[in-house]
């Protein structure tokens, strides 16, 4: 990145986030590259959940190497990553036990 862009403090900023790999998610990057060539300083945040796609995710920030980015390996968190997936399994059965239990039963009966 040029020393102009850098110290440039009137320059405005994006700050794309993803919840996943940053290159899972094409939408992201097409904008993120469409604000960087725009003149917008870039900064991406991504969590990287699998192993196998980070080597994509490297690819596409040396392609891009303007961008400010910051990526959390959570997949390297083993524990977290465990209780975040159980939970996150637990969360999505969460309304389908709820209607089943007595109190979802009175409620959602009319």
């Amino acid at each position: 990145m040029s020393e102009k862009i850098k110290n440039n403090p009137s320059q405005k900023h994006i700050c794309f986030v993803s919840v996943g790999h940053v290159s899972s998610n094409p939408r992201l990057v097409k904008e993120a590259s469409l604000a960087a060539k725009s003149g917008y300083k870039v900064s991406v945040i991504g969590i990287q959940t699998l192993e196998k796609l980070v080597s994509f995710d490297n690819e596409l920030i040396q392609q891009n190497s303007s961008w400010n980015t910051l990526l959390y390996p959570f997949y390297k968190k083993k524990i977290g990553y465990f209780l975040g997936t159980a939970f996150h399994h637990f969360a999505k059965k969460l309304p389908q036990l709820a209607q089943k239990s007595v109190v979802g039963r009175l409620s959602f009966s009319t």
